[in-house]
């Protein structure tokens, strides 16, 4: 201990033994430009592959795109310092050459419009959600500008559940990355998550019945998005919370930081539970753990790396898409059919009355939910068909999706659906001259993706 150390008694760094410390984390002793290196490093071992190196020779034209989530928040204000940092170390270095071309994406600043959502190759449906589970589209003929919202907060403002918008805005937000991402020719995506945040998702996506996402939003690898090929990498996943505070505060960055848009912040401990999306639920409770139970948060990113895409009811071979549906609102697969589990589960017929105290308590409930009661719905429906006005078609979902569109009001949810099924088979019957897919779009993407 006395070698660790000053005269005056102060601690010097553990690393460099020769500054004072300014923080222990890991039960080690940092310096300031110690404890910087050793989170940059946590960058540079997660991204260490060639294709992030400068180059020389025949390969010296070989620009590497990586796009950047950026979110004003804490843990992704980090790491664009970091990698801002690498790339002038690398012009400084290789004499103006840079291994990687980084572009960065912002939704809430405006970078990228978070309504350009609702543009593209969708068909705006209305998805309802039935008694028995079934989810159907309703076509009632209507103009569709005027039936269908023109802005996400429009589309969102019908939710009635903050979890619920949550929830959507995820989906939002991963569609407009990954299109961003091929719109761009970028092959590697990276976001900000720190070990505490990727915890926090993997507990929130479980709870909100999307378990099999955990594998695919916490590890690290190939995801391929309309036959698109990206390689998605979280650098700063062996970081905890803490760590990104104590960053910040040395570098200076805290007061870039986008509070309202940064899940770890007093305001969320304030509000009421009941108010509190699940997701922030979530983050409050590891926010308890990473100071004195890190290994904790550790062993949850660990345990959650570790799980494998669910096998198919139908068809085990996951990579194909025979026997395997799509879920119409976040994409997604569906492995086991949500609705007849749901259906297997629920209790239809109630317990027989067996005294008058019963009868009559159950008298008071039919009178008070007269007005709402599902039976008069379908009623309401019914009569609806028989006018001939609303058209139902059924519609795939996932049970998280199920979940999410339950707090949503009756007459469904207004979303844009990706129709491509009828173009991408007719793609694969087109003739060219020397047998090759060249006018293929979709089909350049995924040969583009394998590089």
């Amino acid at each position: 201990m006395s070698s660790s150390t000053t005269k005056a008694g102060a601690v010097v760094c553990s690393r460099c033994k020769i500054e004072e410390s300014l923080l222990v984390t890991r039960k080690e002793a940092f310096c300031s430009s110690c404890f910087t290196k050793f989170i940059s490093n946590k960058q540079r071992k997660l991204m260490s592959s060639d294709k992030f190196k400068v180059k020389y020779g025949k390969q010296v034209n070989e620009i590497h795109k990586v796009l950047l989530c950026l979110s004003f928040g804490r843990s992704s204000l980090v790491l664009l310092d970091i990698i801002i940092n690498l790339l002038k170390e690398q012009r400084s270095i290789h004499r103006g050459r840079q291994g990687f071309k980084l572009v960065v994406i912002d939704i809430e600043f405006k970078i990228l419009n978070i309504d350009s959502f609702l543009s593209g190759s969708y068909d705006f449906e209305r998805i309802k959600l039935f008694k028995d589970f079934n989810s159907m589209i309703i076509k009632d003929g209507s103009s569709l500008d005027e039936k269908f919202p023109q802005t996400v907060q429009e589309l969102l403002s019908k939710c009635s559940s903050n979890s619920s918008v949550e929830d959507l805005l995820d989906i939002i937000y991963n569609e407009l990355y990954f299109n961003t991402c091929k719109s761009e020719d970028c092959h590697t995506m990276i976001f900000g998550h720190s070990m505490t945040k990727l915890a926090v998702d993997i507990l929130a996506l479980t709870i909100k019945g999307r378990g099999s996402l955990v594998n695919q939003r916490v590890t690290d690898g190939i995801h391929t998005y309309q036959k698109y090929q990206v390689e998605v990498v979280h650098p700063l996943r062996d970081v905890l919370d803490s760590e990104i505070d104590k960053y910040l505060d040395l570098n200076n960055l805290m007061q870039f930081c986008d509070n309202n848009n940064d899940t770890n912040t007093t305001l969320a401990i304030k509000k009421l539970t009941k108010n509190m999306t699940i997701g922030e639920i979530t983050r409050r409770y590891f926010d308890t753990l990473d100071k004195d139970y890190s290994e904790t948060v550790s062993t949850v990113v660990k345990i959650g790396s570790k799980l494998i895409d669910p096998i198919s009811e139908k068809n085990d071979e996951k990579d194909d898409n025979n026997g395997i549906q799509f879920c119409k609102i976040c994409n997604c697969k569906i492995f086991k059919n949500p609705q007849a589990w749901l259906n297997r589960i629920t209790v239809e017929e109630p317990f027989p009355i067996t005294n008058d105290e019963e009868r009559a308590a159950y008298e008071m409930y039919k009178e008070a939910a007269l007005q709402i009661s599902p039976d008069n719905l379908e009623e309401e429906e019914e009569e609806e068909e028989e006018e001939g006005v609303p058209q139902k078609e059924p519609i795939s979902l996932c049970y998280g999706c199920l979940v999410t569109i339950g707090g949503v009001p009756k007459e469904g949810l207004d979303w844009p659906v990706r129709n491509q099924e009828t173009q991408e088979i007719l793609n694969e019957y087109i003739l060219t001259d020397n047998g090759s897919d060249d006018d293929g779009n979709d089909d350049d993407n995924d040969d583009d993706g394998g590089n």
